[in-house]
């Protein structure tokens, strides 16, 4: 992903070379997550996932049913 100029994306805990990373308003990614952490509990469901996804770009999540996708 290039560098851009203006928006910046949301904070984060860590650092990382995404952190660096800014969007211009219409050039924003439809999805950006760094270190996405989801805990129930004691259990930690989901830990440090960082994604972007570019608009126009479709992701999909394959696993088993019941996963937590």
């Amino acid at each position: 992903m290039q560098s851009r100029s203006s928006a910046s994306p949301p904070a984060s805990r860590g650092s990382s070379a995404a952190d660096a990373l800014t969007w211009t308003a219409g050039d924003a990614p439809a999805v950006h997550t760094q270190d996405l952490a989801k805990r129930y509990g004691a259990i930690t469901a989901l830990a440090g996932l960082t994604m972007t996804v570019p608009r126009g770009e479709v992701f999909g999540f394959l696993g088993p049913n019941g996963a937590g996708k």
